[in-house]
């Protein structure tokens, strides 16, 4: 009753404190925060139940045999694959796609981020050369499972799908832009300069069988080679 025979009205003002985008978080840490989602789903995606069982045991590289009769068996999943009869729907194959776009997604938008930091902070010019260097390198393992690649720079806008050369040469002139920016002293962990030449040797020796994979021969170019 003293509550509800006590209560009036107020003038409520309201006290703007902060109104910055970074809640009050310093520059570094808004840059370190939005780089770390973009490397986060590395480690889950490459469990051997997700990348390496479409990869590895849908050749002859590995097996995963039943325990015991029942444990692995997951309904025949693995078996699907081994055989080469399993669908869009497989919880591999959805899984690794489900993961790759997520990745990807996440990359642009750190992009998005630290592209205005760049020019008053060191690292964050560093990081942005890392996290574009991650979407190249995802769009390589999603040309690679499916044979295309997601161009994707604003996170309000529809990717533009690539595929055969044209995925090729996106992906190329990613990595090439930024190799110059990326350390050789920092990892594990972190995508240096030592790795996107490998990457990007990858890229040039798989070319041939990227720009048209379902060919009754592959032209190995000495450009590439």
């Amino acid at each position: 009753f003293i509550l509800l025979f006590s209560w009036n009205c107020t003038d409520l003002e309201e006290q703007i404190l902060d109104e910055t985008l970074s809640g009050g978080a310093s520059e570094s840490d808004l840059v370190r925060n939005s780089v770390a989602p973009a490397y986060a789903l590395l480690p889950d995606f490459f469990l051997h139940t997700k990348y390496f069982a479409v990869q590895q045991i849908s050749s002859d590289e590995a097996i995963l045999p039943y325990r015991g009769g029942r444990d692995w068996g997951d309904n025949g999943i693995y078996i699907e694959l081994h055989q080469h009869t399993y669908t869009p729907a497989h919880r591999n194959i959805r899984d690794c796609w489900n993961g790759l776009t997520t990745m990807i997604s996440r990359t642009v938008s750190a992009i998005n981020t630290l592209k205005p930091l760049v020019d008053t902070d060191p690292e964050a010019k560093v990081f942005l050369a890392e996290v574009r260097g991650l979407r190249a390198y995802y769009n390589m393992i999603t040309l690679d499972l499916w044979g295309l690649a997601f161009k994707k720079e604003d996170p309000n806008v529809v990717s533009e799908i690539l595929r055969g050369n044209d995925a090729i040469e996106y992906i190329r002139s990613e990595f090439e832009a930024v190799v110059g920016d990326l350390r050789t002293d920092v990892g594990p962990g972190r995508l240096t300069q030592g790795g996107v030449y490998g990457l990007l040797a990858r890229l040039h020796l798989n070319a041939a069988v990227y720009r048209d994979p379902y060919a009754t021969s592959f032209n190995f170019t000495a450009a590439d080679m």
